[in-house]
């Protein structure tokens, strides 16, 4: 935002024309935005979604206004602390300037306090991080994807069945037709819908149990929910800690609130996505019932009987075989947070 102190010439024509270019379309657009909410929002609902977005951009715009105007000052300021009783002296008093300066959070095999070494590590490490956010970010929503993805095939499901019963009972209701040929139809048509069934359970058991393929696959959820679960409890109770121990109004009370939000997200989405589709593999018996189930054969009948049996009981998802992804277990992990923040508050 502001032009170095040695820029001259064309340089500093230039940055200024990009000064003047951003300063046009950053106070246009939040021009534009208040003319919309004075004169074009009529629903209020309308006015409350877009009343922050356009405070934002006025705080945006006033704080870019007050940098260029304080840029003499601000640069008068940072001389003087390079200069006079500011300037570090000693050896101890360097050490200590340098430790702000060159703040880097890690522990590194080399001396990083050489201006280069310590333009790359700062490099090294923002891509690192970056790469790590990717990580998170890729396995949360191929996760909550893949859940998705069951939900949908079990619709799917439903929707066969109830396919199959009105089918069946419109043959039925036409009139006079062949036992034997329906028979056949019946049978096939319960053998398809309850092989899609079973693959649909060998399919999800693959995600967190043992593959049913061969028992030497492992599980490809399992550990890393549970390290997820761990990890998470410690973070959480930690972080709340830390919020507790700092001021409200201050970048880090910020920081850690902000990064409480996202890690309670991340855990809630994995389990509230697992919840769902236990949630739908229940529901299967009810749409069974709901069915007219009761017009078909006998031997249908017995097979949805059989069906119903097995709905009965509820697909988990274990992670490490101790907790289960759902709502419950989100609810004990807070409740594990809490004692344990409790535990470090008093100790």
């Amino acid at each position: 935002m502001w032009k170095p102190t040695n820029w001259f010439g064309w340089k500093s024509y230039f940055y200024n024309s990009y000064t003047i270019v951003i300063r046009f379309f950053t106070c246009g657009f939040t021009l534009a935005h208040g003319i919309d909410l004075l004169f074009v929002s009529r629903k209020v609902s309308d006015f409350t979604n877009n009343i922050s977005a356009f405070l934002g951009m006025v705080n945006a715009c006033l704080k870019y206004a007050e940098i260029l105007r304080t840029r003499k000052s601000v640069i008068k300021i940072c001389q003087n602390f390079q200069t006079g009783l500011f300037k570090p002296n000693t050896l101890d008093e360097i050490q200590i300037q340098d430790k702000y300066n060159q703040l880097i959070r890690t522990t590194l095999p080399y001396d990083h306090t050489e201006p280069i070494i310590f333009r790359f590590t700062i490099v090294m490490q923002f891509i690192i991080v970056c790469i790590g956010a990717n990580i998170l970010a890729a396995f949360d929503t191929f996760f909550v994807g893949m859940m998705l993805q069951i939900c949908a095939k079990i619709k799917i499901l439903k929707h066969r069945f109830r396919v199959i019963v009105s089918t069946l009972e419109k043959i039925q209701n036409e009139g006079p037709y062949d036992v034997i040929e329906y028979d056949k139809l019946e049978t096939k048509m319960f053998s398809v819908w309850i092989k899609s069934h079973n693959d649909i359970l060998r399919k999800t058991n693959e995600f967190f149990l043992k593959s049913s393929l061969t028992d030497d696959v492992g599980s490809i959820f399992s550990k890393v929910i549970f390290v997820q679960f761990s990890v998470s409890a410690f973070v959480l109770c930690t972080t709340i800690y830390v919020i507790s121990q700092v001021p409200v109004f201050t970048a880090e009370f910020a920081g850690n609130f902000l990064y409480l939000i996202a890690t309670t997200t991340q855990i809630f989405m994995l389990c509230i996505s697992a919840h769902q589709v236990t949630l739908e593999f229940s529901d299967l018996s009810r749409v069974m019932y709901d069915t007219n189930w009761f017009v078909l054969s006998t031997s249908a009948q017995k097979k949805i009987v059989l069906m119903m049996a097995r709905t009965l009981k509820p697909i988990e998802f274990s992670s490490g075989h101790l907790a289960s992804l759902s709502l419950e277990s989100f609810k004990s992990i807070m409740k594990v947070t809490y004692s344990t923040y409790s535990l470090l508050k008093t100790s």
